[in-house]
């Protein structure tokens, strides 16, 4: 399974795009829409880096294929549609942390209120509540539940 359109865009929009590389809220260099070096996956970022918008989208996608396959192997065996994985990779390409919260234990169980739940506590960064990733986490909420519109 692969982003959808909507699910890209979700991204892009909370990403935002940064043609220049910059520090975000924590302190990790970053550019295009939320590329990181994290992940060993190119283009490798260094101080006042500036890249293209085609060259962000092409990073977009590389990062997108490996959190794609993150998402569908740690929710392998669910039957995802297409709203409930965008919103996951979201989630997952945002924080890194699908695997290691509960939210796909409680999905896997049939839990998704409770899944969604934890989904909006993941609202901070640095110790600090943000209103962007409260946002996000409220969006990838209402697409995991089918609210694709509402979500954009």
């Amino acid at each position: 399974m692969q982003t959808s359109p909507e699910g890209r865009q979700l991204i892009e929009d909370f990403e935002g795009l940064f043609l220049s590389s910059y520090h975000d809220s924590v302190g990790v260099l970053t550019i295009g829409y939320g590329h990181t070096n994290i992940g060993n996956i190119p283009p490798f970022i260094t101080p006042g880096m500036t890249i293209t918008e085609d060259e962000a989208d092409q990073a977009l996608s590389n990062d997108l294929a490996k959190f794609e396959g993150r998402v569908a192997k740690i929710m392998a065996g669910v039957d995802l549609k297409q709203c409930e994985f965008d919103a996951l990779v979201s989630f997952d390409f945002n924080t890194g942390d699908l695997l290691s919260s509960s939210i796909d234990d409680k999905i896997k169980a049939g839990n998704i209120d409770g899944a969604m739940a934890t989904l909006l506590l993941y609202n901070h960064a640095g110790g600090q509540v943000l209103n962007g990733l409260t946002r996000r986490r409220q969006a990838e909420r209402l697409m995991y539940l089918g609210q694709v519109d509402q979500a954009l």
